[in-house]
């Protein structure tokens, strides 16, 4: 559920995932400029459920650039690895300036619409790796 303000307490079975490998979990997160409050931010939204997507943890650990495998722009065309760090505070995933050729030319500070462009490499090899944990804990291969 990227992009969506989702709080603990909407479901009573389905929880957050809580690991990079857990499975029969949801993710979710909604990036912003690190200090930057949106526009009609209240303090309900700092219970929302963000997952950092750098190192799938639900805390306010910091994950830098380095662990960002690669984001994409516009095009989907050019892999750029480390472009942005992250960390889960305020109730969204902040992040630090992109980088990025042209990046000083970059004035946002909602970056939400990038939520999957910035990570597009570390959710694709996560969506691998539950669905090969899935696998795996349910025996499917041997059936």
């Amino acid at each position: 559920m990227i992009g969506m303000d989702v709080y603990d307490s909407l479901y009573t079975t389905l929880r957050p995932c809580k690991c990079s490998d857990e499975t029969g979990c949801y993710i979710s997160w909604r990036t912003y400029a690190a200090g930057y409050f949106p526009k009609g931010y209240v303090e309900p939204i700092k219970l929302a459920v963000n997952t950092n997507p750098l190192n799938w943890k639900t805390d306010s650990t910091y994950a830098d650039y380095s662990l960002n495998k690669g984001g994409v722009l516009k095009k989907f065309n050019v892999i750029i690895p480390g472009v942005s760090d992250a960390q889960v505070a305020d109730g969204v995933l902040r992040i630090n300036k992109p980088k990025f050729k042209g990046s000083f030319l970059f004035k946002f500070n909602n970056y939400h619409i990038v939520d999957y462009n910035l990570f597009y490499l570390s959710i694709r090899e996560n969506a691998n790796n539950r669905v090969e944990k899935f696998i795996e804990k349910n025996n499917l291969l041997n059936k």
